[in-house]
């Protein structure tokens, strides 16, 4: 009993902290506007860290009170509401992509949930209660008659039938209720296929793609790419340059090329790449699972690494004739560029992280389009 009430305890004081500590950091993102984004991500990731903790608690709870375990589970439902509201109040100034990621994380934690009070405190079965037989009248005086047994066995037929009635009712329903989550999965399965493809691979008007391109090199106009959405994926020993001013850009899968392109307006994503360089200006850039790379930037804001290793990091140096308006049609200032303030978020500890690296000035490239 007293090692259920400190388990209680616990997960209550867990809770209340975290919740004081976003209220404060949400109070010193509102003094400091351009680093709300980080601190969403941060603040999420953090929760996200809470809730998983809590559901590797699982184990220790299975052999608990009914009363312990509602406590469980309803601490793992708070926390899920509060990243909820932290995604609807960060909606305005974190990216599209973003949203819909941390959406999808919210989802599988509410699915996991669900499991967890299924599995935690299963619903009772139906069962039919069966009724006491009342003694007959001629039960009682001891003179029941052939005519009476009849009538009882009779009744008792009825009885059973009515039984066996209910049950193929009962199981028609439980039929219906497969068919209807079945359902419910083929549609999320659908949407979430949908929701990819049109994330994902640059599916809409306004967007260009490049993927699973090999050992080629491309120069683009402004003709083709001026403030279009870009999309690169799956490139291999490849070099490609967009002295243009772009919409938005994600990369994928990018191994052993040069990729050099003109000012984003919106952010930059950037994901599985190994031995490349790349030449980008963008207010955000965020940097995942990155090996043995060199980024030439400029960043408005602090660029974001996570699950990276040995990634250098220097001035923006790529220029071509237009790129002086391009950089002032987006507020672009050099000398407020934050390409050295790296923030690696697997990196917890005050010291710099051992994953980045400054290059050094000697070993500096640069790239010049000249026409």
């Amino acid at each position: 009993m007293i090692g259920e009430l400190q388990k209680r305890s616990e997960l209550r004081r867990k809770a209340i902290l975290t919740e004081r500590q976003q209220q404060k950091q949400i109070q010193e993102s509102n003094k400091n506007p351009e680093e709300n984004a980080e601190l969403f991500t941060k603040n999420f990731n953090e929760q996200i860290k809470l809730i998983e903790e809590a559901i590797s608690k699982k184990e220790t709870f299975l052999n608990s009170t009914l009363k312990l375990k509602t406590s469980y589970l309803n601490n793992i439902d708070s926390e899920i509401k509060k990243l909820i509201t932290l995604l609807s109040e960060s909606t305005l100034f974190i990216p599209r992509y973003d949203q819909q990621t941390s959406q999808r994380k919210i989802e599988s934690f509410i699915e996991i949930h669900q499991n967890l009070r299924s599995e935690l405190i299963p619903k009772k079965r139906f069962k039919f209660k069966s009724r006491k037989k009342l003694p007959t009248r001629s039960q009682k005086n001891g003179k029941q008659t052939e005519f009476g047994k009849e009538k009882e066995k009779e009744k008792e037929k009825e009885k059973e039938k009515e039984k066996e009635k209910e049950k193929e009712k009962e199981k028609e329903k439980e039929k219906e209720k497969e068919k209807e989550k079945e359902k419910e999965k083929k549609e999320k399965t659908n949407q979430t296929k949908k929701n990819k493809s049109t994330n994902n691979d640059g599916n809409n008007e306004n967007s260009i793609s490049f993927k699973n391109l090999t050992n080629e090199q491309k120069l683009l106009n402004r003709e083709q790419c001026l403030d279009r959405d870009i999309f690169l994926s799956n490139l291999k020993n490849c070099k490609l340059s967009i002295p243009v001013l772009l919409s938005s850009l994600k990369i994928d899968r990018i191994y052993d090329s040069v990729i050099c392109v003109g000012p984003v307006k919106g952010s930059i994503h950037l994901e599985s790449c190994k031995n490349c360089v790349f030449f980008l200006a963008s207010q955000q850039i965020r940097i995942h699972d990155a090996n043995n790379c060199k980024f030439y930037l400029y960043a408005s804001s602090s660029p974001i690494i996570e699950t990276s290793s040995n990634v250098g990091f220097s001035p923006y140096n790529f220029s071509y004739p237009s790129l002086k308006n391009d950089l002032l049609e987006c507020n672009f200032d050099k000398s407020s560029n934050q390409w050295d303030n790296v923030k690696d978020f697997n990196w917890l500890r005050s010291s710099k992280s051992p994953n980045w690296y400054i290059i050094d000035e000697k070993k500096r490239e640069s790239k010049i389009i000249e026409k």
